[in-house]
């Protein structure tokens, strides 16, 4: 999905008026503010989505404030509003966070007295609770639990050369009945897109599982390269399982420590590869809790 040139003006916006629509209709334009909030041109519409994001207490407005934070550094403006966001709906973990950017001499004056002003805010919910009224976040649960419901069950990031391998697990997947996202499935949904973009929403937020098949041409290849640091923005912010590698040979890919599991077709025929990442994914479904949860 891309974003218009001249999108509705989002200052219009209210809470009371999102939160008076359908569930669905609640779905669409939260993803569609988070979408502003993400790629507009416009640092003040980005803004703007994520103050609206935050008056509904949407859990996607604590991901999009982190991704800002670290990334934005030369946006002070924008960067102020993200940690404003978390100061309102952020999570025990932000604290320490927030801790650090008040004292950081790095970042605008004002920059550090809003991070003090969410450290006081946040620490001051934690301990008491929201009041009535307060908008209630969930952002405490795995993103994977809270996020809306995504688009694909599965999205494979693979080379070229290992097509062979890649459309063998899609197909099986998808017979399985699952959602997957395979770019010879969607060929002309990708015609006349900006990939980037779109690429970017289906593997940091449209999928529930990213699939990279790791090789030595995955690692050469700049496309599979920019898939994976998507995925990784997503693992970094709280959903460490998201990444189910699939590995061809030895090749060792930065960003991927050599302890996440793995399935190596090496040792395991693609039908059972199938078959664990199916079961994987119907587990997330029903919100069966993986053993690192347990633990």
């Amino acid at each position: 999905m891309t974003i218009a040139a001249n999108p509705p003006p989002i200052k219009g916006v209210k809470s009371s008026d999102i939160k008076a629509l359908s569930q669905d209709e609640c779905s669409i334009r939260q993803e569609w503010l988070a979408e502003v909030a993400c790629l507009h041109s416009s640092s003040f519409v980005r803004r703007s989505a994520m103050v609206a994001l935050r008056g509904i207490a949407s859990p996607l407005v604590r991901v999009i404030s982190l991704l800002v934070i670290a990334h934005e550094e030369q946006n002070e403006n924008l960067r102020e509003t993200a940690i404003k966001c978390l100061g309102r709906i952020g999570t025990v973990a932000d604290l320490a966070l927030l801790s650090d950017l008040r004292k950081n001499e790095r970042i605008a004056r004002y920059g550090r007295q809003a991070a003090a002003k969410a450290y006081t805010k946040l620490s001051r919910r934690l301990d008491r609770g929201p009041t009535r009224g307060e908008p209630v976040s969930n952002a405490t649960t795995p993103i994977r639990d809270r996020m809306i419901e995504p688009y694909f069950d599965v999205a494979l990031s693979f080379a070229g050369e290992d097509r062979k391998i890649a459309e063998s697990l899609a197909c099986g997947l998808r017979e399985n009945s699952l959602r997957v996202f395979y770019d010879m499935f969607y060929q002309a949904d990708l015609v006349g897109e900006d990939l980037a973009r779109l690429l970017a929403r289906i593997y940091c937020r449209a999928s529930r599982f990213c699939i990279p098949i790791i090789s030595k041409h995955y690692a050469r290849k700049s496309w599979p390269r920019f898939e994976l640091s998507q995925a990784q923005e997503r693992s970094i912010f709280g959903d460490s399982s998201y990444l189910i590698p699939v590995q061809i040979d030895s090749t060792r890919v930065s960003g991927i420590p050599a302890t996440v599991g793995h399935i190596d077709l090496r040792v395991c025929s693609i039908d059972k590869a199938i078959q664990l990442i199916t079961k994987k994914v119907m587990q997330a479904k029903v919100g069966k809790p993986g053993l690192g949860d347990l633990l």
